[in-house]
Formats: C-alpha cells, structure tokens, sequence
C-alpha cells in the first residue's frame, strides 16, 4: 500500500512526493513514498541502512529519475527536470570541497556558474561565511581548517545562492560526537534562524530528535511514521518505530473489550492494562503495546492507588546509575525484562530480589500496529 498522504500544510509546501516508486530489478529501493515538506521546515529522513532514506533524497535532487509517481518543487512539476534546474543545494558527509582552491573561493563556486560577478558576489561570500562564523579564514586553503570548519564551508556553499531548498545527506557522521553535537546546534539555529527548508539524512535518532520539525521514519524502502520528534518518540505507531527510536518496553497483550476509543487489555500475568487508541480493535485481538522506561513507575506493592490505571507485579533484578537518572531492571510475571528509569535520587526504597509493582498511566500505555512482517 501507499504510504498515506501527509495532511500537514499542502497548501503552503516546499516539496511534494506522489506515490514516488525506485526498483532496481526485481528489489525495491523505494514504495509509493507520499511526503509534504512545508516552507521553512526542516525534515529528517531515518531509518536504518538499506531503508531508503538516501534513494529519496537523490530522486528529490534529481540524480535518480523514479519509476513511478511525481515530484513536486513549489509549484513545479520537477519529476524529471535535470538536477542543475531544481534550484537545489546538497550538503556531503565527504566536504567536497575543491582543495587547491580558498575557502573564498569554494563558497563563490556556485555563484560564478552562476554568472554572478563583482561586488554582488562579494556580498553573497561575506554574508555567507559569517552565516557560518568564518569571515576570518576566507583566504584559508581547505586543508589548513579542521574537520568541523570544513563542514561549515561545506555548508556555506550550499546556502550562498539561497536555493529553494537544500539537502543534507549524514553530513557529520565522520565527525566526533563532540564536534557533531556542536555542529548540530549550530545547524539547527541557522536553518531557523533563515528559514531554510532542509531535508536532512541520518541513521542517528538523537541527531534527528535535535533537529527536526518533522521526521520522517524509514523502513524496509518505506516510509514508516511521519511526525514531529515529540509524536514518533511517545506516539509511535508500530512494532518498528517504537523499538528503533529510543528505550522501549514492548510487551505482548489481549484486548478484553474496546469502546469509544478505550481499550481493555490483558497484560502479562493477567494484569489488566487501560490505553487510548484510535485503532480498530475488537475482543480477542492480539496486540504489542509500549512503555518508555521514563514513564513506567516502579515502587513497592503497598504504594499502589486507584490512580494508577495500570499495575504489572514484577522482581527487581537490578539497579544501574547513571549520573542524570537512574534505570531499573525488573523481571515480569511471565518472565519479561521491564525498564524504568527515574531521575537521580528519586530512590525506588527497593533492593535487588524483592518484589515490586510497576504502573503507568493511561496515556502512557501505546497499543501498536503490527509490522508489514507481521510482528
């Protein structure tokens, strides 16, 4: 099936791909992809190895013609328009900067294919490079500037001739984790801060939670969820999405009864287990459902109240510190590993062996949708 369309914003879109279809032979590398990229809004692609993410970005940058569906620029019809007419800007986890040229010069590249000449072009490189705090080394050569620096030249270039929209695809994955963060901050306040619209790749969920308005979640060459970071990490609609972004509890359940969009659940052990859902469900009907370890609350039994909708018995098996929280271990009734995690010094007034109860709110109880395998 199509991915279904996206009801964000159409009205005021960027970028727009139609039940856009990639095979090479008999193997699918992308499936009927429907995506809505709004003005000024930064979308990231995720997703494992082999999920698509870069296949959809290179048939939006025009380097991949698709098999089937269409490919929208504003209010252009760009599907097969050649990569030079798309009036779009690439950013690449190698640089790719020239290195017998300046730093000034790599970021005038674009403008002087352009025909851009004289003070304008002066300008457009000034304002660029400090867009990106590096006016001071504009007569630098590529290889006098560090990994970091160079990625900023990198990104430089891609904003000097203000496309209409610019792609990134894992531009920091070769960088340290300090100096990735660093430069995620920094890409992050200058997409706002311009009002750039980016599409960005990353195999990273942290990058992509930093970054994002929008993430668009990639598997198996289709597009999963499509949400904002807050909706894919506690509103995750399948198997897939919830166990791929971040810590999850995904235990087995039944459902027991379901009305006007409440259901009744049979959790481990028997425990009975309340969650809101918008799936249509009916007595009897197998089902994953997820808990964040940040959201599940363990404590002794005689700690339990009436306001606790959802209560699973469980033993305490371990307890790990981690400086900012604290993450606890617990065995089910049927044998399952729970997690919870407190913040640093919320103590549980457990120990390793004793019993204790593990409950969760409602809202905080997600029933999934299985995966195309079945799962």
């Amino acid at each position: 099936m199509p991915s279904e369309p996206q009801r964000h914003d159409t009205t005021n879109f960027k970028l727009r791909l139609t039940n856009v279809s990639k095979r090479y032979g008999h193997s699918d590398a992308l499936v009927n992809a429907n995506l809505v990229v709004s003005k000024g809004e930064c979308v990231t692609l995720l997703g494992p190895s082999g999920s698509g993410k870069t296949t959809l970005l290179n048939v939006v940058a025009g380097l991949l013609p698709p098999d089937e569906g269409e490919v929208w620029i504003e209010d252009r019809l760009a599907t097969h328009l050649p990569a030079y007419e798309r009036d779009i800007g690439m950013m690449f986890q190698n640089y790719a900067l020239f290195p017998h040229l300046t730093v000034y010069d790599n970021v005038a590249f674009p403008l002087r294919m352009r025909r851009e000449r004289g003070a304008r072009l002066r300008e457009r490189v000034g304002a660029a490079l400090a867009v990106v705090s590096l006016a001071d080394k504009a007569h630098r050569m590529p290889s006098e500037l560090s990994g970091g620096q160079q990625q900023r030249i990198s990104l430089a270039r891609a904003l000097v001739y203000e496309p209409s929209i610019i792609l990134m695809d894992e531009p920091l994955a070769a960088l340290d984790k300090k100096l990735r963060e660093q430069l995620q901050l920094e890409i992050r306040r200058i997409q706002k801060r311009l009002g750039i619209t980016m599409l960005y790749v990353t195999h990273d969920q942290q990058e992509a939670l930093l970054l994002s308005d929008r993430i668009c979640l990639m598997n198996n060459a289709r597009i999963e969820q499509v949400g904002s970071p807050d909706d894919l990490y506690f509103r995750p609609r399948s198997v897939f999405a919830a166990d791929f972004i971040g810590d999850s509890n995904i235990f087995p359940a039944e459902v027991v009864t379901m009305s006007a969009g409440q259901a009744c659940l049979r959790g481990p052990g028997g425990s009975t287990l309340q969650a809101a859902t918008d799936l249509a469900l009916k007595s009897g009907d197998k089902v994953q459902v997820m808990i964040r370890p940040e959201r599940l609350r363990i404590g002794t039994p005689g700690q339990a109240t009436e306001l606790d909708d959802n209560c699973v018995p469980a033993t305490l098996l371990e307890t790990t510190f981690l400086g900012e929280a604290t993450r606890y271990y617990a065995s089910g009734p049927t044998g399952e590993t729970f997690v919870s995690k407190a913040l640093a010094g919320a103590s549980s007034g457990v120990a390793p062996g004793e019993p204790v109860l593990l409950t969760a709110d409602r809202d905080s109880i997600i029933v999934l949708s299985p995966d195309r395998d079945g799962r």
